[in-house]
């Protein structure tokens, strides 16, 4: 049997995209060949005809047929999934992703998809082949939505795969690996686990997970050793240099018996700088500890909004600003970077909403600024929000990057892309010594305004970036990488420690540095309080720039533990 499997990962507004590793694509792969069948995998990254592509797969000879996509991609499924059909008419499909899961009706409903899979892949790809081998309908396989001689039907999903360790090796040798972005640049993508706990509006594990008959074990682990394995397997046909490991688990922590392990194992079989993703409220002494046992050098944090009353009632964070600069400070001083997630253009959302998100990640010295424009999924929380209250357009964008799909009174859609396309670039302006702190009123001044000059600073912005991406790709890369400030190596931030003398800073195995007095932000003021109760002039606030520790620069510590930090 010859299973040919085609992922649409498009980005049409990203010229030279080659694409990115997918575990599951990986998995079933393994799946299908482990089983004496044959795999191809056609990975489309750039937008094409039906015409052509319908013929590129033909070319394979299919006895089956398997489509990947999620949201942004299913509207070329629409238009491809017919056209393969006229080419193929007599080869049977199976659509599989985050789409269908969500949205098993409408999926099963386009011409030339035969049955949807409701849950994890691995459960379903053989009884699907076996079927088509025999000869056989396949109507009743558990886990599938079926249409058949005009009928269809919609069996009930198949359990999770609880024990991970049980599935084969996940083969990254599918994909065309040494043409990968995150390959050109570097990064290897591991999962060592599936699933979340958290039910964030904004996110479809929550759907996903409901429509399991054992939800309670949506959230599993690969063994330690299991993840080392994949990792040493991957690693060894590296092609150029490795800088660092992506764990793109939603947060690695989050067991903590199972990550003592980890930072036990790891830097003793694997070794190498990794990223990994948390929450703001996990991130404990003990856990920041582990992290920098582990090796770890930068971690990525949902901060989604610079706006607690937006992140509690729109987002569902119940997580405060406090919360997120104690999280920031407990990495800083570990030598850990911090790279936030944020998103632009929420419900609701106003700019000057937008623009402090924008802020908060300045004053706090982020690392890194990774920065969406926020995108519903459907089956998710806020889709249905946006849908209830007419804000949700038809318009779907290829990435979190293109345009915002919600039409909203409160902030327009150029509002929204101009505060995305220059997010860093006000980070950088904020910190500076001019214009600093003095930047927030006027700036958000000229985005209330909603001028045609913003719209022309945006569109060039955009041209601009298209424009580079190519010539990044082929050589830009190895000047100025992007990975670069994920995994360079950074020292661990003074740790200051309270005496009866003043503050005292002492370096990890260096010597104490010691400051007469112990100077405190009080918040709002825009002034410092020493310990005398003598008030001084809070010089850092008059520049704009993080009152933390930075680590990078290797500048002098700042005396306010308590303040910002990110």
């Amino acid at each position: 049997m010859k299973f040919t499997m085609l992922m649409l990962e498009i980005r049409s507004g990203v010229p030279g995209f080659s694409g990115s590793y997918s575990e599951g694509i990986a998995s079933i792969a393994a799946v299908v060949k482990q089983a004496g069948h044959e795999f191809e995998l056609i990975h489309v990254t750039r937008p094409t005809s039906p015409e052509k592509l319908a013929e590129r797969v033909a070319a394979t000879k299919p006895d089956a047929l398997g489509y990947s996509c999620m949201t942004h991609t299913f509207p070329y499924l629409k238009a491809f999934a017919p056209a393969i059909r006229k080419a193929l008419p007599n080869v049977p499909t199976l659509m599989g992703g985050v789409h269908a899961i969500l949205n098993p009706q409408e999926s099963i409903e386009i011409e030339g998809i035969d049955a949807v899979c409701l849950g994890e892949g691995e459960t379903v790809v053989l009884p699907f082949l076996e079927r088509i081998r025999q000869g056989q309908s396949f109507e009743d396989i558990s886990g599938l939505f079926v249409h058949h001689n005009g009928k269809i039907y919609r069996n009930a999903a198949n359990p999770l795969v609880v024990n991970l360790d049980s599935l084969p090796m996940p083969d990254r040798s599918v994909f065309d690996f040494s043409k990968l972005v995150t390959t050109l640049e570097g990064v290897l993508y591991v999962f060592a686990s599936r699933g979340c706990p958290y039910q964030c509006p904004f996110c479809s594990n929550h759907a996903i997970r409901s429509q399991a008959p054992n939800s309670k074990d949506y959230l599993r682990y690969k063994s330690v050793a299991r993840v080392c394995d994949e990792i040493e397997i991957a690693s060894g046909v590296f092609p150029g240099k490795l800088r660092g490991i992506y764990f793109q688990d939603e947060i690695l922590t989050m067991n903590l018996a199972w990550f003592s392990e980890f930072a036990n194992v790891y830097p003793r079989r694997i070794g190498i700088p990794f990223n990994c993703n948390l929450r703001a409220d996990l991130v404990s002494e003990r856990t920041a500890d582990l992290l920098e046992k582990s090796g770890c050098n930068s971690v990525s944090i949902g901060l989604e909004s610079g706006v607690e009353r937006i992140r509690h009632l729109v987002v569902g964070k119940n997580i405060s600003d406090e919360a997120f600069r104690k999280a920031f400070e407990r990495l800083h001083v570990r030598g850990i970077g911090v790279n936030t997630f944020s998103m632009i253009g929420l419900p609701g959302e106003t700019p000057a909403d937008a623009l402090q998100t924008v802020f908060f990640n300045a004053d706090s010295q982020v690392d890194k600024n990774m920065v969406s424009i926020f995108c519903p999924y459907p089956g998710t929380k806020l889709h249905k929000l946006a849908e209830e209250t007419g804000i949700l357009s038809a318009r779907m964008p290829d990435t979190f990057q293109d345009y915002s799909p919600l039409v909203q009174s409160t902030i327009s859609a150029s509002q929204v892309r101009f505060i995305h396309d220059f997010f860093k670039e006000i980070v950088f302006l904020k910190r500076s010594r001019w214009p600093g702190a003095a930047l927030r009123e006027p700036l958000i001044r000229y985005v209330e305004r909603d001028g045609p000059s913003m719209k022309v600073l945006s569109s060039s912005k955009r041209t601009a970036r298209f424009l580079l991406t190519v010539p990044y790709l082929l050589a830009g890369r190895f000047i100025f990488n992007r990975q670069s400030r994920v995994f360079k190596k950074r020292p661990a931030a003074p740790v200051p420690t309270r005496t009866s003398e003043g503050t005292r800073f002492r370096e990890k195995g260096g010597r104490e540095q010691h400051f007469p007095q112990l100077v405190q932000i009080e918040p709002g003021s825009g002034s410092a309080r020493a310990s005398g109760g003598e008030a001084v002039p809070d010089r850092q606030e008059e520049r704009g720039s993080s009152r933390a520790p930075r680590q990078s620069s290797g500048a002098s510590p700042r005396l306010n533990p308590g303040a910002r930090c990110t």
